[in-house]
């Protein structure tokens, strides 16, 4: 007589996590009531994966107290490191008078016989870092245009007038930039003002450019310095104002060919409000 083939369940509680899992296997029982070697592989089958899922839920759980553990340090380490490493930050708005210094190859025998200088807005945004006493480091991003007007000792000249007609020629540009200064700060903690310095790298990346060159005879970024004196005051407001003069010279060429070269500099009156 063939044996009946009868499905059953084997329910187990485990262990902390009080749930009932159920674990279906085929078990075969022959006539005389003993376990056939099918019927041992079932139930060893079903004790190794009991083992199975108890290893799983340890881990599991193993798992996410790390996980909870991470982000709980993580929110903690954040509030740390914002407490210490930002000291503020804010906007500077104000003004910038720009020039060029062109300068031609000598056997071109062209000379700058006056320059003047371009006024622009300037504006930007920055953060302070480090919360540490004297010491700072800033980093900014601004948007400045740069130029100037530019006479030759070149007289221009016609038909009628070939030695010249007493005009001269002369060249203007305008170039905006988006600039982007670090810089490190050292002050002096006073009372309600406290006077501090700057200096640092500075990155310029041309944006547009109108007059004597388009955009693409100039670089693409551009590397100088920024070296500037401010005052800011205590902080007993909302809002910290300080006062910030600097001069800002660039080390490479904006324009460079065999027979001439331009750099740009700046003289900057700014305004500072910081949070």
């Amino acid at each position: 007589m063939a044996s009946p083939k009868i499905k059953t369940y084997e329910k187990y509680v485990v262990g902390d996590m009080k749930k009932t899992h159920a674990f279906a296997c085929d078990i075969i029982k022959p006539p005389d009531g003993s376990r056939s070697a099918q019927n041992k592989l079932a139930m060893k089958s079903i004790k190794q994966r009991k083992m199975n899922y108890l290893l799983a839920n340890k881990k599991g759980i193993q798992m996410k107290k790390i996980i909870f553990a991470v982000l709980t340090l993580s929110v903690i380490g954040f509030s740390i490191s914002e407490s210490q490493l930002i000291r503020g930050y804010g906007i500077k708005v104000g003004v910038a008078s720009t020039s060029q210094n062109w300068e031609w190859a000598p056997t071109v025998g062209v000379t700058a016989a006056s320059t003047a200088a371009h006024q622009s807005l300037e504006v930007g945004a920055f953060i302070e870092w480090l919360d540490i006493p004297l010491f700072s480091v800033l980093t900014e991003i601004q948007y400045i245009r740069k130029g100037s007007d530019v006479t030759t000792n070149v007289p221009m000249t016609t038909i009628e007038n070939p030695d010249g007609n007493g005009q001269f020629i002369s060249y203007s540009t305008e170039i905006s930039y988006l600039s982007v200064p670090i810089l490190a700060k050292l002050r002096m903690n006073g009372g309600l003002l406290s006077p501090y310095i700057v200096a640092g790298p500075r990155f310029d990346f041309c944006l547009t450019s109108s007059g004597a060159f388009s955009k693409s005879d100039l670089k693409t970024m551009n590397v100088g310095g920024t070296f500037g004196v401010g005052v800011e005051s205590a902080s007993i407001l909302p809002i910290q104002v300080g006062l910030e003069f600097r001069y800002s010279p660039d080390s490479q060429a904006s324009y460079s060919t065999p027979f001439l070269t331009v750099k740009n500099r700046s003289l900057e009156l700014l305004l500072v409000l910081s949070m």
